[in-house]
């Protein structure tokens, strides 16, 4: 278990991110000169939201875009923390994939127009798993709503465990607590066409192999994206549809074979003014694993709330809750707190 003051360091990380969050808000909302344009892109955008559960971060997990976005030559920052729970095994006490941990993110994204069509953006991601604090609350929870527990009652409350055994020996990782630096990600969006109130952009991406294979953050191996989303406007209702299909160049094992997958994603929101709007959205879609386990097999399907204000043309704030659908490839629940702003 993690020393207390290696939990204060996290909650101290966390504590100094929202400080920052809050005085680079006060500093943008100052800003008043507003187009209908950037308070639409401002409002609009899809929730930030991906699958936080451990395994599946190993591969590229791209975050829902928008085709209204407008291309701006201006620096884009987009500051994303999340915070899981996660617990999942195939069997107790020998079985070969146990994950049980809350986890704390930290994503840094990028975005600059090279030309009036064409954008690129970096993400960087940072994890910080460990212990947590959680179970008996989850549990107790469980109980008194009749939802399932998903077995942890079989385990300590709070304690860490992340591992994999592979037959072959050749795809096993063993996780341990604290910081780590997942795969980073470099994407692309081009405007195709569009008509009075839509768009359609095409999407790419690929990832750069920099999570750790032998602690269960990466494959050593690059992805690769390519897809497309669709995205309208008509009054306070707004929608993005997005597809995308993904190939992993990391081949895995005869008993953990990896595969091509796909990635889908259905936004609806609404604007409650012009700088606020509530939205509701679906994402998920197929698992690059290709093994005998439904904990890495099974299709993961998550279903987000959340809010968003627009404190000014150049900043906004999003919150939002996530929900599994599917149970046994995704989190219990995330939470994300968003901030994106323009230099």
């Amino acid at each position: 278990m993690l020393v207390k003051t290696e939990r204060r360091r996290l909650f101290k990380v966390i504590h100094y991110l929202n400080a920052l969050t809050t005085a680079l808000l006060c500093q943008f909302a100052s800003h008043s000169a507003w187009s209908d344009i950037q308070q639409t892109a401002q409002t609009t955008a899809p929730l930030p939201v991906q699958n936080m559960y451990p395994p599946m971060l190993r591969f590229y997990d791209p975050l829902p875009s928008s085709a209204l976005q407008a291309y701006s030559e201006s620096l884009g920052i987009e500051l994303l923390q999340t915070y899981s729970s996660i617990y999942e095994f195939d069997a107790l006490p020998d079985g070969k994939l146990l994950v049980d941990m809350e986890l704390y993110s930290l994503n840094l994204k990028l975005t600059r127009a090279f030309t009036s069509k064409t954008e690129l953006a970096l993400t960087v991601p940072l994890y910080y798993a460990y212990d947590g604090f959680m179970d008996s609350f989850l549990r107790d929870y469980h109980s008194t709503f009749g939802f399932p527990n998903g077995g942890r009652e079989l385990r300590p409350d709070d304690e860490f465990v992340y591992f994999y055994n592979d037959p072959d020996g050749s795809e096993s990782w063993q996780g341990q607590e604290g910081w780590e630096v997942g795969n980073l990600a470099i994407s692309l969006r081009h405007h195709l066409i569009s008509g009075e109130g839509w768009s359609a952009a095409l999407l790419g991406g690929i990832t750069l192999p920099t999570g750790s294979r032998k602690r269960g953050w990466g494959t050593g191996k690059p992805d690769i994206a390519i897809g497309g989303v669709v995205s309208w406007l008509s009054s306070n209702w707004f929608g993005h549809v997005e597809g995308q299909l993904l190939h992993p160049f990391a081949t895995g094992s005869t008993a953990t074979a990896y595969q091509d997958y796909a990635r889908l994603s259905s936004t609806l929101g609404y604007r409650l003014s012009d700088r606020w709007s509530l939205m509701a959205q679906v994402q998920g879609g197929s698992s690059p694993y290709d093994t005998s386990l439904q904990q890495l097999d099974d299709t993961p399907w998550l279903v987000t709330f959340g809010a968003r204000v627009a404190y000014s043309k150049a900043s906004s704030l999003t919150l939002a809750f996530t929900e599994d659908i599917t149970h046994e490839t995704t989190t219990d629940f995330t939470v994300t707190v968003g901030l994106k702003f323009d230099l």
